[in-house]
């Protein structure tokens, strides 16, 4: 994502390759700190994340935020 807007790229993993989540983990790192940072609840395991948030109206709020990449 650049500019919050998606970007095709030319290098991909396939996610049956063992460096698929290795590759999550360093690309996703940025997030993690970002979450952090705005001090959510969240479980990540490779490319799958989970936001937890107390009600609906949170995780409304959450959702329509500022984006965590292509700020």
């Amino acid at each position: 994502m650049v500019n919050g807007r998606l970007q095709a790229t030319a290098l991909r993993v396939d996610q049956s390759r063992p460096l698929s989540p290795l590759f999550a983990y360093i690309l996703l790192d940025g997030l993690d700190k970002e979450l952090e940072k705005r001090g959510h609840s969240f479980s990540r395991y490779a490319d799958d994340a989970i936001i937890m948030v107390r009600s609906l109206r949170a995780g409304k709020r959450v959702m329509a935020g500022p984006p965590v990449f292509g700020k």
